[in-house]
C-alpha cells in the first residue's frame, strides 16, 4: 500500500512507473533520525474485531518517518495479535519466526520486529512458504514424512 503511494506519486511527478522497493530502502537508510517517530496505526482495512476501525497517521513526517513507522504499525499489529493469542491461551513466545518476502526482503522490518518483541528473529529459510507447507502437509497425510522431522528441520 504504501509502495503504491510512493509509486503513484512518483509516476505523477513524472518519473517511470517503476517499483520504488529500492528507493523507500534507501530512504531508510539514509534516515539520520531514526527516533524521530510519528504515529501510525496499519488497521488501513479494519481489525477482525472491529471492522471499520480505520488506519490513521498522525504528525508531520518525512518520506522515511513515514515508511518506518508504517513498518512500527505493522509490528504493532502483529503484537497485539500475539498478545491476545497468548491472554486467550496462556502461552507465551518462547521464539520469533517469520516467513515472507515482505519480512525476507526487509532489513528495517526484521529489526523492527526483533525490537518490538525483544527477541532474535528467525526468518524462513523456504521461500514460497505457502507452496511449501502445502506438499509437507501432502507428505505427511501420505505418510511419507512426519511431523516430528519437519518440526527438527
Amino acid at each position: 500500500m504504501l509502495e503504491n503511494f510512493f509509486r503513484e506519486y512518483a509516476a505523477a511527478a513524472g518519473a517511470p512507473d517503476v517499483p520504488q522497493f529500492e528507493v523507500m530502502k534507501r530512504l531508510l537508510e539514509q534516515q539520520t533520525n531514526q527516533a524521530e517517530a510519528w504515529e501510525v496505526q496499519t488497521t488501513f482495512a479494519g481489525t477482525r474485531e472491529n471492522p471499520d476501525e480505520t488506519g490513521m497517521i498522525e504528525g508531520i513526517f518525512h518520506p522515511a518517518s513515514i515508511i518506518r513507522d508504517v513498518l512500527n504499525g505493522m509490528a504493532q499489529e502483529f503484537y497485539d495479535l500475539y498478545t491476545a493469542i497468548q491472554n486467550g491461551t496462556g502461552v507465551s513466545k518462547s521464539r520469533l519466526i517469520a516467513s515472507g518476502n515482505g519480512v525476507r526482503r526487509n532489513t528495517a522490518l526484521q529489526n523492527i520486529l526483533q525490537d518490538r518483541f525483544g527477541m532474535p528473529l528467525k526468518v524462513e529459510q523456504n521461500e514460497e512458504e505457502a507452496a511449501f507447507g502445502a506438499a509437507v502437509s501432502g507428505l505427511i497425510a501420505a505418510g511419507a514424512y512426519s511431523l516430528e522431522q519437519r518440526l527438527s528441520m
